[in-house]
């Protein structure tokens, strides 16, 4: 593992890490953090940033973390990326892979811009519909995906950044067939990195979950929802696996994700709920109580305030609209 207590500084001039411990920037950086959430086409599994309005004078933005694996590719530009509590250098050439649930910030040097662009893969429901029928393997290449963020240069792992420029080129020209093609990529872009994950290969700089006390509870419970929504689960009960009261837990986790513990379960509920109407045919009172909804009320009450349509109307829509669905964010990109 890198040693924190100094600055290390790559062969590859593209970037370097350093422990941000005793930069006297921490705070100021640290001290507003952002939940990103967004709602994913359930047929692809991915929503892909790009084109000019990527093209950005980076860190106006706050701290913050996305529900979903952020894969983000550089062609040009140079500043740093804030990953956890470390910062990094980067110049074009590289590219970074952040899991869900990890904090991080992008800042452009000075007042230059850099050209990035962005997949956004819900690593979780596409490998457990791949591997439906080997769920170990699936949750094998997840807890791998998962484990940490990485940044790299093209040059040196060029398998991976290869696989992200074919999907980015697929999702750009939405040519004839291009889901059945991005569905390709993706098996073979998740099992490299979860390669990497486990050792294979050089090059790459990692990142541990690190971060304030606060920061680590909340993350703990989402890791517990994200495994658990299936279940009643009690605000105090999420309470007490932080080590903390009630009140100070509903305090913490609205500062962070700027939603209560509540509005982010039954969020993770609903999100779940749109793969199942999709991918099966169970009705709607079976999905609704697989996703652990205790009624019929409440789920179409939450269905429609998050989705903006009833759960027979998201079914009935045409499949290949789905990958067309209007990204969303919630409170805050």
């Amino acid at each position: 593992m890198i040693d924190t207590s100094k600055e290390i500084v790559q062969n590859d001039s593209r970037f370097n890490v350093k422990s941000m411990e005793d930069n006297k920037k921490q705070q100021k950086i640290r001290q507003h953090l952002e939940f990103r959430y967004y709602e994913m086409p359930s047929d692809i599994y991915l929503i892909a940033l790009l084109g000019e309005r990527w093209i950005l004078n980076y860190g106006r933005e706050a701290m913050h973390f996305h529900n979903y694996l952020e894969i983000g590719y550089c062609y040009y530009g140079d500043g740093c990326m804030i990953l956890g509590d470390r910062e990094c250098r980067y110049e074009g050439g590289v590219f970074t892979v952040i899991p869900r649930n990890f904090p991080h910030r992008t800042r452009s040097r000075g007042n230059t811009v850099s050209r990035w662009e962005y997949l956004f893969i819900d690593v979780e429901g596409f490998l457990n519909r791949q591997y439906r029928d080997r769920p170990a393997m699936a949750d094998r290449i997840l807890k791998r995906v998962e484990q940490e963020a990485f940044i790299s240069t093209f040059e040196q792992n060029e398998k991976i950044a290869g696989l992200i420029a074919d999907i980015i080129e697929e999702m750009r020209s939405r040519k004839e067939l291009y889901k059945e093609s991005v569905t390709g990529y993706l098996i073979a872009l998740l099992s490299e990195i979860s390669r990497l994950a486990h050792g294979g290969g050089n090059g790459h700089q990692t990142f541990r979950r690190v971060g304030g006390q606060g920061e680590e509870r909340v993350m703990k419970a989402m890791e517990y929802i994200a495994g658990h929504y299936r279940e009643e689960i009690r605000v105090s009960s999420l309470a007490e696996m932080c080590h903390v009261s009630e009140t100070h837990f509903r305090r913490i986790f609205e500062k962070i994700t700027h939603t209560s513990p509540l509005e982010y379960i039954n969020m993770v509920r609903i999100q779940n709920a749109c793969i199942l109407l999709t991918d099966t045919s169970d009705s709607v009172e079976e999905i609704r109580a697989k996703v652990g909804f205790p009624t019929a009320s409440t789920f179409n009450r939450n269905f429609r305030k998050l989705v903006k349509m009833s759960p027979g109307e998201w079914r009935r829509q045409e499949p290949g609209k789905l990958a067309d669905y209007e990204i969303s964010i919630y409170k805050g990109w």
